[in-house]
């Protein structure tokens, strides 16, 4: 899994104007949720990925954290 540490990839996409007005009427929370939605769709869309939300007790998983020296994998039990 090197890759990860190493490969950075840029997304740009605009957001239909419309949908720009709506999200302008919104509070900061409420668009912040909104804005993480919309990113969870497109990376679904474009990237056909996959999110799961669950339990799995002595499963092995990577939580993203932001360190100091910038976003770091780490792995950790459940």
């Amino acid at each position: 899994m090197g890759w990860v540490n190493s490969e950075r990839y840029d997304v740009e996409a605009k957001v239909d104007g419309s949908l720009a007005d709506q999200l302008i009427k919104l509070s900061t929370d409420q668009r912040m949720v909104e804005d993480r939605l919309t990113l969870q769709a497109l990376l679904a869309d474009r990237f056909k990925l996959l999110l799961r939300r669950g339990s799995a007790e002595g499963s092995s998983v990577y939580v993203l954290v932001i360190a100091e020296n910038g976003s770091k994998l780490q792995l950790t039990r459940l």
